[in-house]
């Protein structure tokens, strides 16, 4: 679960490349079944959904891959994901710093959006943090960063914001590599604000 976790939050050095047959066995969207291979060549929320439910045996299916013998390249195609007729993400993460160490964090949906799950990712000297929205997974195995999921469906409202928590640090927290995935199975846009967008 953490080794996916850190792929889709794009965490640097931990992204196998898709042609790769480590990527194929974290891409579990949608699921193997008995006539076809599952996988739809990214890795997002949907994958880490997929394989929480074979770590905790909801779902008791134990497909077997052969390898798909791909030669690698160095282009990887871009994921399609959903934003607005004018191009704008449909959901935001915002950033408040309320304290010297302590920054809320803020997932605001520009329309609304039945959601499956969202992951992000946040850098900063001694990072932690503090859940208001309790994610279902977090990983803070790496050095000064931490990794978050939040993998229980869940709506959000055109206009709505959702406070997620807190993220504590020495230094000016980074957000990046958000992704989001909708109960369909598309892919939505998030904008990530960078250390400098922290609202005062």
């Amino acid at each position: 679960m953490i080794s996916i976790l850190r792929a889709v939050t794009n965490l640097p050095g931990f992204r196998p490349s898709a042609c790769t047959d480590l990527f194929d066995a974290m891409d579990g969207y949608p699921a193997d079944t008995s006539t076809s291979r599952g996988g739809d060549g990214v890795l997002n929320t949907l994958d880490l959904i997929i394989t929480l439910q074979r770590a905790t045996n909801i779902n008791t299916t134990r497909p077997r891959r052969l390898s798909r013998n791909l030669t690698c390249t160095t282009a990887t195609p871009a994921e399609a994901k959903r934003r607005l007729p004018n191009g704008d993400a449909i959901l935001q993460l915002e950033l408040a710093a309320d304290s010297e160490q302590r920054t809320a964090v803020y997932l605001v949906a520009a329309e609304s959006v039945d959601l499956a799950g969202m992951t992000f990712a946040a850098s900063g000297e001694g990072i932690a943090f503090i859940p208001v929205s309790q994610p279902s997974l977090a990983d803070t195995g790496i050095a000064n960063t931490v990794a978050l999921a939040w993998l229980n469906n869940f709506s959000m409202r055109a206009g709505q914001t959702l406070l997620l928590g807190y993220l504590q640090s020495q230094t000016t927290p980074v957000v990046s590599n958000a992704a989001a995935s909708a109960i369909s199975g598309e892919s939505i846009a998030v904008d990530t604000p960078s250390g400098s967008r922290v609202r005062k």
